[in-house]
């Protein structure tokens, strides 16, 4: 990266690229952030561009072919990204009355690739890729049982809403997948890049961006009957929704804490 003359709204006394660096370093390296051993997840929640880019239609079934095997509720499907069992979705919920992301499962019989449904065999890849999925929803719902005493803090962790990864409520023919909160499609390495190639990333965002993410990881540990340890803090696994920059827009950019596959509930007392 070229150290460009600093953009109108970011700090004059030091280059972009000072404070930018200095605050991603503080990020990555806090030692808040890296009490416990960062795992970086091969199908976490957040997938940096490069990751979609690189994933984008590989070994996913085509829409247009087969379509997706979903509820009525579900409509306007959009393929994000996915890997070898999963595939991310974000669709419509009209239910709802609100975009989510969907994590739906891939069935592959060697001359096929097609969304698995309930009566699919599973070889150990695919019920491993559904165990850590449903993991996730599981940590990600009990991790949002303390809301009601700090309902700012909850909202910095992305949210599972429901889980359709083999109930018995699901129908034989519906795809089986996990339901998830939809924010946006860029982790917090990609949105660093994106703001600092356009010459929009200032001190103060990116300080608001830190302010909300120590919220976040205060809120995971604060109560005593409810306290949640985070094996995956990294950019990758931290999403920026909202718009992308500015101090003007600084109301509507959150940021919210994912991949929690990889977080564990703490044992509390004696």
């Amino acid at each position: 990266r070229s150290d460009a003359p600093p953009a109108m709204g970011v700090v004059p006394c030091a280059p972009p690229s000072a404070a930018a660096r200095w605050l991603l370093a503080a990020a990555v390296s806090s030692p808040i952030l890296w009490a416990t051993q960062a795992l970086r997840l091969e199908n976490g929640m957040a997938l940096s561009p490069q990751q979609v880019a690189a994933t984008r239609g590989k070994g996913c079934p085509g829409h247009g072919q087969r379509g997706l095997p979903l509820r009525p509720r579900y409509t306007n499907h959009r393929q994000v990204a996915c890997s070898d069992r999963t595939e991310w979705i974000q669709t419509y919920d009209h239910e709802a009355g609100r975009d989510v992301l969907l994590k739906v499962f891939l069935f592959d019989s060697g001359n096929e690739s097609r969304y698995l449904v309930r009566e699919d065999p599973q070889d150990d890849a695919t019920r491993d890729a559904i165990q850590r999925a449903k993991a996730a929803c599981s940590s990600a719902q009990g991790a949002q049982s303390m809301w009601h005493l700090d309902k700012q803090g909850a909202s910095r962790i992305q949210q599972c809403y429901e889980d359709r990864s083999g109930v018995l409520s699901v129908h034989a023919t519906e795809a089986l997948h996990v339901v998830f909160e939809h924010c946006g499609a860029l982790d917090l390495r990609g949105w660093l890049e994106q703001n600092w190639s356009a010459g929009t990333l200032s001190l103060h965002l990116v300080q608001h961006l830190w302010g909300q993410l120590q919220h976040g990881l205060a809120y995971l540990t604060s109560y005593k009957d409810s306290k949640w340890v985070h094996r995956a803090i990294t950019p990758e696994s931290i999403l920026v929704c909202g718009d992308d920059s500015g101090a003007d827009t600084l109301p509507s950019v959150a940021l919210k804490i994912s991949d929690f596959e990889a977080a564990d509930h703490a044992v509390v007392g004696p």
